[in-house]
């Protein structure tokens, strides 16, 4: 009976152990990534898995292999013909080939890379565009913990100052219900913005992992350490000041216009006539020295209407091409001043959150609680110095995360590297 008892245990047992062994497999919830993931990291694999990198690396390739292409002849025909003529029939191999003018060989060619050349430029202008993404989220999600920690040490505080209120107003109702009250409110707001700043925390975690490649539901581990504030170069001005030598916007812009110009240069030489020859050959024995051979020239009789038409629409899409580079070159140095006045204005912020805003609500919320103790504060009082200083913490922590965006962003239109932020691979 023992017997019995013990393998009916021992089958329960095994029995709970597949069935777990099962969940666990099928069901269990999407793997967490348990790896620290730093920046580095972050925009070393942002640059190597990101599709939208891959596919500007896969346009310029196809570009550049293009380039042969615009140089080589069309294919030579190849033909057979047979002649009958009374009792006698001769067969014919007859071979030619289309020449252009040869300056339009040179002209294609010479378009086709600069187009190559503007693909390039748009892998480079891509590769900080996504570092640009990788970087403000990544900065994004430990700004959002740093302020949900704050949240929560916030609501433990008013959770213990509650039980003060209930102590310090035992003998006065009225006084009591009214630091209640004011708890209480301020409680609902506190779990309110830790809903909203967990959600922010979400968002840009799922938008981190779609730049690395990665499933959006895996959880992201940051550097538990606070992470440094970027400093600018000494020669940020500088570059900011001449943008067009530098910015990958610009250069890619140039370059549609430079191969627009050599498409028109192109569209000219159309007028120009294009070759047609012929080599025409009987193979019977009889007729093995013979041969015909040709050379016919392109004319206009059409009197010009498809040269003209070609020409006049690349002559139109070149100034098209020159109106629109100008303006890349006006909005890109306007957005750039525009986020270097942010920038100059985020770091005296920043700087002044941290050598006067911070000490002085942090020595105001520690006298105002040695008052409170002798009795030379109120309740309300003491409630809004606790809530002066994480307020003016969490105002810092969204300056910081602006200030990286910011910096992120003028360095993409800049294509280099102005700060101490981690610079994209060449």
């Amino acid at each position: 009976m023992k017997i019995l008892k013990a393998s009916r245990s021992l089958l329960t047992l095994l029995t709970l152990k597949i069935l777990l062994t099962h969940y666990f497999i099928f069901y269990s919830p999407p793997a967490l990534s348990f790896e620290v993931l730093t920046l580095e990291n972050a925009l070393a694999k942002a640059f190597a898995s990101n599709p939208d990198v891959a596919s500007a690396k896969a346009r310029a390739s196809a570009e550049k292999a293009a380039i042969p292409s615009q140089y080589s002849l069309e294919n030579p025909r190849l033909e057979w013909m047979q002649e009958k003529e009374m009792n006698s029939t001769t067969n014919f191999w007859s071979f030619s080939q289309e020449i252009k003018f040869p300056v339009k060989y040179f002209f294609a060619g010479k378009a086709q890379h600069l187009r190559a050349h503007g693909a390039q430029q748009n892998v480079e202008e891509k590769k900080y565009e996504i570092r640009k993404k990788v970087i403000s989220n990544y900065y994004g999600i430990y700004v959002a913990s740093q302020i949900i920690l704050l949240l929560e040490t916030q609501k433990e505080t008013l959770k213990k100052m509650s039980k003060i209120a209930e102590l310090h107003y035992s003998t006065d109702a009225q006084a009591s219900q009214q630091g209640q009250m004011q708890i209480h409110f301020k409680q609902i707001k506190v779990e309110s913005d830790i809903i909203m700043v967990q959600q922010e925390k979400e968002g840009m975690s799922a938008m981190l992992n779609a730049l690395l490649a990665e499933d959006v539901n895996l959880k992201i581990n940051i550097s538990s350490t606070d992470l440094p504030i970027p400093q600018i170069n000494p020669n940020a001005e500088k570059i900011i000041n001449d943008l067009q030598s530098s910015s990958k916007k610009i250069t890619s812009s140039q370059a549609v216009l430079n191969e627009m110009q050599t498409q028109n240069k192109l569209a000219d030489w159309n007028y120009a006539p294009d070759f047609m020859l012929s080599l025409t050959r009987p193979y019977n024995n009889s007729l093995q020295d013979d041969y015909r051979f040709s050379i016919a020239l392109s004319i206009p009789f059409w009197f010009f209407m498809k040269q003209n038409s070609e020409a006049n629409a690349a002559f139109y899409l070149t100034e098209e091409s020159k109106k629109q580079h100008e303006m890349v070159i006006r909005e890109t140095q306007a957005e750039a001043q525009l986020l270097w006045s942010k920038i100059k204005a985020n770091s005296q912020l920043l700087q002044i959150y941290q050598t006067s805003m911070l000490p002085l609500v942090s020595n105001t919320q520690n006298s105002t609680r040695s008052a409170y103790r002798a009795g030379k504060s109120s309740f309300l009082e003491l409630l809004d110095s606790e809530e002066m200083l994480y307020e003016t913490k969490i105002v810092y922590f969204r300056s910081l995360a602006q200030y990286v965006e910011n910096i992120s962003e003028l360095e993409q239109l800049a294509s280099v590297s102005l700060s101490t932020l981690p610079t994209v691979e060449k």
